[in-house]
């Protein structure tokens, strides 16, 4: 089916193509993959962490019953569902780098009291749980079109590949062992100190591809 379909009109007109974009892009794009990979990175690791992590190590730490914790998570991601569309059409205004870019600040600066408020007054676990679920929304809202326009047309697809499943599968993956080991060796906190500093890569990454892209508006640009 997909060698039917007709490529875009934007494919269409490169200048050249690759016979082997994936060799071509390890070779000489590592600096494109690092971009990838440093936006992918919060969204992929941040989900992990609140999905994975935290539901399992309520329940074996705390105590909390499956079912409730399972019943938050649905209740998150329905959330999520419905608020992606609204990210989009405010990236589409102000720029997808720049909603990436406040979602990593606001996971510095707010993941460390919501884990305390967490593990220290249960009365607010619902509506922490869910605020950090509305967090990793922004970012995960914005990612695959910020990826779209960083990365150049003739080896997207293979950049885009990798990177996505590299920052999922991997840093994703590792999240939840990561965070349980630190939690198990050290306190609470120190897991949310591990997402802190995810979060201050994804302000670097964001901030440092902001400044190569031209200042274009609405569907043209990701700021």
């Amino acid at each position: 089916m997909r060698r039917r379909l007709p490529e875009t009109a934007e494919y269409n007109s490169l200048p050249m193509r690759n016979s082997n974009p994936l060799k071509h892009s390890l070779i000489y794009q590592k600096k494109d993959y690092l971009k990838a990979l440093g936006i992918i990175i919060l969204p992929a690791s941040s989900f992990y962490f609140i999905f994975v992590f935290l539901p399992n190590n309520l329940n074996s730490s705390l105590g909390y019953s499956s079912s409730k914790i399972l019943g938050d998570n649905a209740f998150s991601l329905a959330i999520r569902l419905c608020i992606i569309p609204l990210i989009g059409l405010i990236a589409d205004r102000v720029g997808g780098l720049r909603v990436a870019n406040f979602s990593s600040w606001l996971f510095f600066l707010l993941t460390m009291p919501l884990i305390y408020i967490i593990y220290n007054y249960p009365v607010y676990l619902e509506i922490s749980i869910l605020s950090l679920a509305l967090l990793t929304t922004l970012s995960a809202a914005t990612t695959p079109g910020i990826l779209v326009k960083l990365l150049p047309g003739n080896t997207r697809s293979s950049v885009l590949s990798v990177s996505f499943n590299v920052g999922f599968g991997i840093f994703g993956g590792l999240t939840p062992i990561i965070c349980q080991e630190l939690f198990n060796s050290f306190d609470c906190l120190l897991p949310a100190l591990f997402i802190t500093g995810i979060a201050g890569i994804g302000i670097i990454a964001t901030s440092f591809c902001k400044k190569e892209f031209i200042d274009v508006r609405v569907h043209e640009n990701y700021r």
